[in-house]
């Protein structure tokens, strides 16, 4: 269970920001054609491990992890669009081990809270552009000093090509990257539209598809470069209940208050299938329900993935149970 302070700080970081959130990522609000029409968003997204054998110790790890998300627009029109967004994220982990190479008890909580902002203007040959930054504190100490700060920065472009169509320039911007971090590196896409049941986006570092081969079967897929995965495929069974399945693979990243190296970071690496039911309640409201299995699971404190061999922490593989609620307003 979380303690009591931890419950204290994420319920203060949601209660500060009850007027905002996104189920969105911020690649779908760049994406968007249209200003001025955003909406407020909530998102919670609570995810339960249960108990792992840790390779190499008599140990067990248990971990559940809480996450909310709110965005906001501040103003908004059919030229200019200010929004923000708050979100905050706790990570309790019931553990003996000890980070491999260093003899350090593993920490009991990890936390990631921070804010940010995004501005978009149309031009008058349509097109828009923006600029997105955040202020995020991943550790276990948040904001103990700058060396726990993540900042992340991103300028972008959307050029109209066609009626659908368009292309898509990036400068993004992170001291926590997974790859070159402090590096500031551009990217670019095409988005798509072939019909009304196929679209997507190809380019650097994000390529997604979204595909309705026939009524009520959805295929999804996205993939950010380097070791970002989300696929689905998801059937109708009813108007308002959506069956579905899947494979993901993704990451966590967190800067231990402590660490020998400011440079290190303690990094999570988890690939696993799911299957769940989404229910729509209304056009505001929605639930999923998932359960799944993870493998591949392993903790590791280095400077990037290649040390990912260095001070290594394997986790067995094991169930798990995700509960993720979605309010537009």
């Amino acid at each position: 269970m979380i303690s009591s302070k931890a419950a204290l700080l994420v319920t203060a970081a949601v209660l500060a920001v009850t007027t905002a959130a996104s189920g969105q990522t911020a690649f779908d609000v760049w994406l968007n054609p249209q200003l001025g029409e955003l909406d407020v968003e909530l998102e919670y997204d609570g995810r339960a491990h249960f108990n792992a054998d840790v390779g190499g110790q008599t140990a067990q790890m248990h971990m559940v992890r809480h996450g909310f998300r709110v965005r906001a627009p501040v103003f908004q029109n059919e030229r200019d669009e200010w929004s923000v967004t708050l979100r905050a994220k706790a990570l309790d982990i019931d553990t003996d081990a000890r980070i491999p190479g260093t003899c350090t008890p593993f920490p009991d909580h990890l936390w990631d809270i921070g804010a940010g902002v995004t501005y978009r203007h149309r031009f008058d040959n349509d097109w828009i552009a923006g600029a997105d930054l955040s202020i995020t504190s991943p550790s276990d100490q948040p904001y103990n000093s700058v060396d726990e700060v993540n900042v992340r920065a991103t300028a972008f472009a959307r050029i109209p090509h066609g009626e659908s169509n368009a292309w898509l320039l990036y400068l993004n911007y992170s001291n926590a990257r997974e790859f070159a971090p402090g590096i500031p590196l551009p990217g670019f896409g095409y988005q798509f539209e072939a019909t009304d049941s196929l679209r997507g986006l190809v380019g650097l570092p994000v390529t997604a598809l979204h595909w309705e081969p026939i009524e009520r079967l959805t295929l999804e897929g996205r993939y950010f470069v380097p070791r970002t995965v989300f696929t689905r495929i998801s059937y109708r069974v009813l108007d308002e209940v959506r069956l579905y399945a899947g494979y993901e693979w993704d990451s966590e990243h967190y800067f231990r208050h402590d660490r020998r190296d400011n440079n290190y970071r303690l990094s999570y690496y988890e690939q696993r299938v799911v299957g769940g039911v989404r229910v729509e309640f209304n056009e505001h409201v929605t639930v999923d329900l998932l359960g799944g299995f993870a493998f591949e699971r392993f903790w590791f404190e280095g400077e990037n993935y290649g040390d990912r061999d260095r001070h290594r922490l394997n986790l067995d593989d094991g169930p798990l149970l995700r509960l993720q609620l979605a309010v537009r307003i």
